[in-house]
């Protein structure tokens, strides 16, 4: 994650109970972290608490009622528009 041609990264529900996301903290580069608010890897809550430590250039993009798979009521055509929307703020 300190390889200087890493300019951003986006996670798709990364499995927050299972995992120590401090390795990002070094990360020069912005990202994107993408969880359902109902995953069964992991609470949004612990999400958020790992957040705290990465970088504030990193953001979450909660899925509202989706599990770990990100399956909702949209489904993939609206969450790809979703993740395509945030990675285009990245870039303004």
């Amino acid at each position: 994650m300190r390889r200087p041609e890493i300019t951003g990264f986006v996670s798709i529900a990364p499995p927050a109970s299972m995992y120590d996301f401090a390795f990002l903290a070094p990360c020069p580069a912005s990202g994107l972290i993408v969880h359902g608010t109902r995953d069964n890897f992991g609470s949004i809550e612990e999400m958020k608490a790992a957040l705290k430590l990465i970088p504030a250039r990193t953001k979450l993009l909660p899925v509202e009622s989706a599990g770990h798979e990100l399956r909702t009521a949209h489904h993939y055509g609206d969450l790809t528009n979703l993740i395509a929307s945030a990675v285009a703020s990245f870039l303004e």
